[in-house]
């Protein structure tokens, strides 16, 4: 999802009554959890594709009216002279054009290759094709000197190799007991009515103003400019569903996180 999307007009304009919409279908869910996980989350990444495309329709258009303008001033039988503003002043249009486009690139650069109020370039893309090629892993070598070139194979090298390094350690009795004599006993009920306690707006608040922009957390979630956004439109199922998770109110989607990678991954028989 383009975060720079759900802060547009157009969205914004969608979104109102697209949400009053959906608020109403809350009623056919067992419970909030559900119906944000299987109703609204699916609607919100359909509704900024449906922006997305418009937009991408919008660009083209105006980019062939652009490039129409120009060619028209080239072939106008007018001294050269007089040609050269008109081009100019078409040629700044189609370079902000494709400017305002190319934003979406920096998306994954690192601001470290920027330089302040500087405009995506051909550098830019470069410098982000470059960036996914040195991230991903090409080949990598197990234990046994087997060479790996598949995703499956890599993936399930590394859940191999992780379980053996991370595995339980063989711990000797005595020493355990004599830790614990230095350990000072808590109380676990201490802390167990300050855990339980409702998450608060001011606590959400916190944590989304802190949160780093232009991310997207996980694979099944929304960019945390939307939340930021349209906040005061969600705020009230939004806290619903964050406090039902205090009562383990939580579906199995929502479970998994960002496990998709280690189930994507055939794991060896002997993990």
């Amino acid at each position: 999802m383009d975060p720079d999307i759900v802060k547009e007009s157009t969205f914004k304009a969608k979104f109102q009554p697209e949400w009053e919409k959906w608020r109403d279908h809350k009623w056919y869910y067992p419970d909030v959890g559900m119906w944000w996980e299987r109703h609204v989350k699916k609607n919100i990444k359909q509704l900024a594709r449906q922006v997305e495309l418009e937009r991408t329709k919008t660009h083209k258009i105006m980019e062939n009216h652009l490039y129409e303008y120009l060619y028209d001033i080239l072939k106008a039988n007018i001294p050269e002279a007089d040609k050269l503003p008109a081009v100019q002043k078409y040629k700044a249009k189609i370079v902000q054009l494709h400017a305002r486009r190319r934003v979406k690139i920096l998306l994954d650069t690192h601001t470290r290759d920027r330089m302040d109020d500087e405009d995506p370039s051909l550098y830019h893309v470069l410098k982000l094709h470059k960036r996914h090629d040195t991230r991903k892993i090409q080949q990598i070598q197990d234990t046994d000197g087997t060479s790996h070139t598949t995703f499956q194979d890599i993936a399930a090298t590394f859940v191999k190799h992780s379980a053996k390094k991370f595995g339980p350690l063989e711990v000797d009795p005595q020493a355990l007991t004599s830790i614990l004599q230095h350990i000072r006993p808590t109380d676990p009920q201490k802390f167990a009515a300050h855990l339980a306690r409702p998450i608060t707006t001011e606590e959400v608040i916190i944590a989304s103003t802190a949160g780093a922009r232009r991310k997207t957390p996980g694979i099944f979630g929304i960019c945390l400019e939307f939340y930021i956004t349209h906040w005061k439109s969600i705020q009230a199922e939004l806290m619903h569903l964050l406090n039902i998770f205090l009562n383990k109110h939580i579906t199995a989607k929502q479970k998994q996180g960002s496990s998709a990678f280690l189930r994507a991954a055939p794991v060896p028989p002997d993990t």
